[in-house]
């Protein structure tokens, strides 16, 4: 079973300070959507390592859905996880209006105290208010009214992510019994190691044909014209994104890749041609990964990226 559905990653990890700091996500959105890939992630990261230029997605996303017309926005935060369900439906129900029916949420569950019952009850409240049924909440005078949102959304159902940043396979439990798709950047995995987790999630979920849950798994990816380019040290972009990738791997994922030999640590992934990126998509989709969510780094040209995704979204 090949995965059918391809898109990008695009961690806004830079503190934009001048009037022209969004130029290069709009721009980059506007290739991915005009080369026909199925969705664009917008990501935040607050940490000290790296400055978060997009605090609340549903701000970005709001833009993108009008400068957008057929592909899927998504966005992962980690301040949506201390975030009332009310603001976040609000929010979201908005954009959904204005993409004509193109959003979806992940909920980065590293930044929530008692995880599994804080999510739960999150998107217990979420789904609910997104289908039309309310919340209770105290008003001013702390007399429990019960309350609604709006403007009533396009899809039916939200589509919503767990984020899984860590081998954990209780999140991977946790994200099944919750009948909620799951976002996975963790690189140090084996396909094996992988695909273990995986059935786990399936297990959970129910569901062993794959027709629900969603499994999205972030890759870095990047299009060389020959193999043995991937270990040159003059091409001076790729080793700028594999630095970039290392960078993030640390920060986001506490992944090492110091520890293993620099350009060997990229075989399981999408960076090499064409024809390896293809044999490795067959792989993952074999072991019951849905859709691959290509890295793009904001410290290089999006071009080697998104050629490559597209590439495998016409395979």
């Amino acid at each position: 079973m090949m995965s059918s559905r391809i898109g990008t990653f695009y961690p806004l990890l830079k503190n934009y300070t001048d009037v022209n700091g969004y130029d290069n996500v709009i721009k980059t959105v506007q290739k991915a959507d005009s080369n026909e890939l199925d969705f664009f992630w917008t990501v935040d990261i607050e940490t000290d390592a790296m400055n978060s230029s997009n605090g609340n997605p549903s701000v970005i996303n709001s833009a993108l859905s009008m400068i957008t017309s057929k592909i899927g926005l998504r966005g992962e935060s980690s301040i949506i996880g201390n975030q009332d369900p009310l603001r976040i439906t609000e929010e979201w129900s908005v954009i959904d209006n204005t993409s004509k029916g193109r959003v979806g949420l992940s909920i980065d569950s590293c930044t929530i105290d008692e995880a599994e019952k804080r999510i739960e009850e999150k998107i217990k409240a979420i789904r609910t208010l997104w289908q039309g049924g309310s919340v209770v909440r105290k008003n001013g005078a702390e007399i429990d009214v019960e309350l609604k949102t709006f403007p009533k959304p396009i899809q039916k159902e939200l589509p919503l992510w767990i984020s899984i940043k860590e081998n954990n396979e209780v999140m991977y439990k946790m994200a099944g019994a919750m009948k909620a798709n799951i976002l996975v950047y963790c690189l140090e995995e084996t396909l094996q190691g992988l695909a273990e987790k995986i059935n786990t999630y399936r297990k959970a979920y129910g569901n062993q044909d794959h027709t629900q849950g969603i499994v999205s798994l972030i890759l870095p990816a990047y299009l060389i014209a020959k193999e043995e380019k991937l270990k040159a040290t003059k091409n001076a972009e790729l080793i700028t994104y594999l630095d970039y990738v290392k960078s993030f791997y640390k920060t986001v994922c506490n992944i090492d890749l110091e520890k293993e030999k620099k350009y060997l640590t990229y075989v399981n992934s999408l960076v090499g041609t064409k024809k390896s990126s293809s044999d490795f998509l067959k792989q993952i989709s074999l072991i019951g990964v849905n859709e691959i969510v290509g890295i793009l780094s904001p410290e290089v040209s999006p071009n080697k990226t998104l050629e490559l995704l597209s590439f495998l979204k016409k395979k």
